[in-house]
């Protein structure tokens, strides 16, 4: 490993982690467009491994609106069918 020392800063790739071969294990790859691999039943990955809108305290603000706006665009366009 690397040694750390306090005040040390660690930075994380989310590029790395959301395409990383060792997390998303389908036969098609990490780079598949595969949306079973996210149902409830099959979640075997990490919680940690889909940093969609980042962590921590410098998380994206607009997080919740968008995954808000996400549910009621599926919502309205099932109501209209």
């Amino acid at each position: 490993g690397i040694p750390l020392s306090v005040g040390d800063r660690i930075m994380l790739s989310t590029r790395s982690i959301h395409r990383s071969k060792n997390i998303w294990r389908h036969p098609a790859g990490p780079d598949a467009f595969v949306p079973e691999r996210f149902l409830e039943d099959d979640k075997n990955y990490p919680p940690q491994a889909l940093m969609t809108f980042g962590g921590g305290l410098r998380r994206c603000y607009g997080s919740n609106l968008a995954q808000f706006h996400v549910k009621l665009f599926i919502v309205r366009t099932m109501q209209t069918l």
